[in-house]
């Protein structure tokens, strides 16, 4: 049975790199980062993960923007995030933005 598995998968994956089913990360979390954090608004970046291979990978990461923005700004925020992302890291496929309130008081503990 675990033979038939691995065929199917073998077989019916698009992907044909063994390190995309591995917690190795396609790009470096740090210049992921690094680009966020060059968006003014991005007060803070965490919880960044890239999955796939160095040719078409996806990030989930969160980013903290001041709590008083409206949800249009800090989604045109996340947009930006987005746009600058798919730009500088070329095998970028998509991009899960989750955005949290920056909160000074929260970060000191």
């Amino acid at each position: 049975m675990e033979g038939c598995l691995l065929t199917f998968l073998h077989e019916t994956s698009q992907w044909s790199d063994p390190m995309v089913l591995t917690d190795s990360s396609p790009i470096n979390i740090g210049v992921i980062k690094q680009i966020i954090l060059e968006i003014p608004e991005v007060k803070e970046c965490h919880k960044i993960r890239a999955r796939g291979t160095e040719k078409a990978f996806f990030i989930d990461c969160h980013i903290l923007v001041d709590p008083k923005l409206s949800i249009i700004e800090s989604h045109e925020i996340s947009t930006r995030v987005e746009r600058l992302l798919k730009k500088r890291l070329p095998g970028l496929k998509d991009v899960v933005i989750h955005i949290e309130p920056y909160i000074d008081s929260e970060r000191l503990e």
